[in-house]
C-alpha cells in the first residue's frame, strides 16, 4: 500500500504545480497515452484469468513507474495523460480491494476504496501548523542577529523538515528546483 500513497501523493504534487494551460500534445504523450491503454488491457487479462491479482498488482506498477518516468521526464506532461494514469490506477485498486481511502492526494479516485478522499482540515491542526511556521520565522528572524545565521538557518529549515512537519504528518522533500511537500499517513 505504501507504494501506491506515495503514487497518489506524487501526482497530487504533479498536479498542484501544473499551469491552466495545457501545452499541445507531442509523440512522447500519445506514446504514454498508449502505454496506459496497454496497462488497462494486460490489467483486464490478469483479472479474467482466474483473478490473477499478482498479474494485477505487477500491471498497476508497470503503470506507476511509467507514469512517474513520464512525469519526471521535464516539463512536458501533460495533466490529462497523468489524470488518465491516476483513474487506471485508482479503478483497478478498487476492484481488487486494495483500500487506501487515506491517500495524502486528492488524485485516488473512481472505485479506489470508498472514493472519498479523508483530508484534515481541523481548526486544531491549521492551529498547530501556523504554530510551528510563527516558531520558525521567530527563531530565523533570532539566527540573523547572531555570527553564525547560515548554519543557523540551515539547521532551523531541517528541524522543520525533519521534525516539525512529520509530526503535523507532512512529509517537505527537497528536490533540485525546490521544496515539495506531501501529506503522509503513519
Amino acid at each position: 500500500d505504501r507504494q501506491f500513497l506515495e503514487f497518489f501523493a506524487n501526482i497530487g504534487v504533479f498536479m498542484d504545480n501544473q499551469k491552466l494551460r495545457e501545452k499541445k500534445w507531442d509523440v512522447k504523450d500519445v506514446e504514454f497515452m498508449n502505454k496506459i491503454v496497454s496497462v488497462e488491457e494486460s490489467t483486464n487479462v490478469c483479472l479474467r484469468n482466474d483473478f490473477d491479482t499478482p498479474g494485477a498488482l505487477e500491471q498497476l506498477r508497470r503503470m506507476m513507474k511509467e507514469t512517474n518516468v513520464y512525469m519526471n521526464a521535464g516539463d512536458s506532461a501533460k495533466v490529462g495523460a497523468i489524470s488518465e494514469a491516476s483513474a487506471v490506477v485508482s479503478k483497478y485498486l478498487g476492484i481488487l480491494g486494495i483500500n487506501c481511502a487515506n491517500a495524502p492526494s486528492n488524485y485516488a479516485v473512481e472505485g479506489y476504496g470508498d472514493g472519498k478522499m479523508t483530508k484534515t482540515n481541523s481548526l486544531s491542526d491549521l492551529n498547530q501548523v501556523l504554530d510551528i511556521l510563527t516558531k520558525f520565522r521567530a527563531d530565523v528572524r533570532q539566527s540573523m542577529r547572531g555570527e553564525n545565521a547560515k548554519k543557523e538557518i540551515f539547521d532551523l529549515c531541517d528541524r522543520l523538515r525533519d521534525v516539525d512537519m512529520p509530526a503535523m504528518k507532512v512529509k517537505i522533500e527537497d528536490r533540485k528546483d525546490g521544496s515539495i511537500w506531501k501529506r503522509i499517513e503513519t
